[in-house]
């Protein structure tokens, strides 16, 4: 079920808006944030309030741009409400053996990827991300589960990599990274994972 949230809009592509989050008809599992960094900040609070379950959060503006501040805000409400998020500053997942797509990419640059394989792609890059993206389903091969991660403050390389490797139908896991906060956290679970 999508809710989509606009204050003003009432559909969009076909769908009932909602003018706040408090509007809906149940609270989502798993919240989409695409607005500014501010308002994230504030409809995050409300949704782990509500008892979301999880959030991807598109939305930038906050320790990439040296507004750390907002990042860390985000941290402590995932933390006092056990609400995980991806991202901030990303471009969001793919999960093709489950059909959830919550990408936040230009229709123009690519079409959904319907083929699923054993294959998960991890990128802390939005563009690199999309480019592997787009290589694979260029070659046909298409793939299992594919996550952009972005400034990775909750969830990061290393727990998408221990959630991926636990999983059975996903056979290679492609990472692309940047940096990395926890290194030797990152080596234990890459040695765990075959």
């Amino acid at each position: 079920k999508l809710y989509p949230i606009h204050p003003k809009l009432k559909r969009i592509h076909g769908l009932t808006c909602y003018k706040r989050l408090e509007d809906l008809p149940e609270v989502p599992e798993v919240g989409i944030f695409a607005v500014n960094a501010e308002r994230t900040v504030q409809i995050f609070e409300d949704f782990c309030k509500l008892g979301g379950k999880g959030a991807i959060i598109f939305s930038d503006g906050f320790a990439e741009i040296g507004r750390q501040e907002l990042e860390d805000r985000l941290m402590e409400l995932s933390d006092r409400y056990s609400v995980a998020y991806i991202g901030p500053n990303c471009l969001g997942a793919i999960d093709n053996f489950s059909r959830l797509y919550t990408n936040f990419i230009p229709e123009q640059r690519s079409e959904p990827v319907t083929k699923a394989n054993g294959i998960g792609i991890i990128s802390q890059s939005g563009g690199i991300g999309l480019e592997l993206l787009e290589m694979l389903d260029a070659d046909n091969l298409g793939v299992g589960r594919w996550v952009s991660i972005g400034n990775a403050s909750c969830v990061g390389v290393s727990e998408m990599l221990a959630q991926m490797g636990k999983d059975p139908k996903i056979k290679l896991i492609a990472i692309y990274l940047e940096g990395v906060a926890n290194g030797l956290k990152l080596l234990e679970i890459g040695k765990e994972v075959t």
